[in-house]
């Protein structure tokens, strides 16, 4: 028995070469283990991001994928797994659209995933797609209204990217109204106000984001502007 249980050791002992070597050769062992395939897909992944050889990086996120979805399959609320996929997907193909279900769907288990809120916003400032950032932004003010990031993304995109200033205002004025004191609402509602010829409304929320923030000569700028 010690023999046998002494072979058995140091066969295993390839395996333990590294983390991946390990992660990997477990994943495949436990096909049905969301924790054994999850750990491979992460691992694969945080050393594909660190590869500075283009070919490498993208080979080791196919595989890094493959892992994390077989995890996904296995246990469809795995938060963990939903993240890793999300954050691999967007590595592989910088494509929002492939990613970020990834993140919505841990934001319809849990609202408050702030890793999740974190990387989707990331994500989608990336992003060029102004029409997909505009639908996205949207459902998740159906997950949290109260955040301020969300209307001042919507009022730029409505602004910047589409030139419809009534929709760009919309957002913004609903954004102060939750966030009075946020100094990006304040300066991009000025320099609207400012576009639309509404300068006393623009010195008076331009004039608020100096107090609030006095050392960006922008802002001062643009308060000399509307004046």
């Amino acid at each position: 028995i010690l023999v046998l249980y002494s072979v058995k050791t140091i066969s295993r002992n390839q395996v333990w070469k590294n983390n991946k070597t390990l992660a990997i050769h477990d994943a495949n062992v436990s096909v049905n283990g969301a924790k054994s395939n999850i750990m491979a897909g992460g691992i694969l992944t945080e050393d594909a991001v660190k590869s500075t050889n283009p070919v490498e990086k993208q080979k080791m996120l196919q595989e890094g994928i493959f892992y994390l979805n077989r995890a996904v399959t296995i246990y469809p609320e795995y938060i963990d797994a939903l993240l890793l996929m999300g954050n691999a997907q967007w590595e592989y193909s910088k494509n929002a659209q492939n990613s970020v279900p990834y993140y919505l769907e841990i934001l319809s288990i849990n609202p408050n995933h702030q890793d999740t809120w974190q990387n989707i916003f990331i994500i989608l400032e990336q992003s060029n797609d102004a029409e997909y950032k505009i639908q996205t932004y949207q459902i998740l003010l159906r997950y949290n209204s109260s955040k301020p990031n969300i209307y001042l993304n919507l009022g730029r995109i409505y602004g910047r990217k589409k030139n419809d200033l009534i929709n760009s205002k919309r957002y913004l004025e609903a954004g102060i109204k939750i966030a009075p004191n946020n100094h990006d609402l304040l300066t991009n509602l000025g320099t609207l106000y400012g576009i639309d010829k509404s300068f006393v409304k623009a010195i008076e929320v331009l004039e608020k984001a100096i107090q609030l923030k006095p050392e960006i000569a922008k802002t001062h700028i643009d308060l000399g502007l509307s004046y």
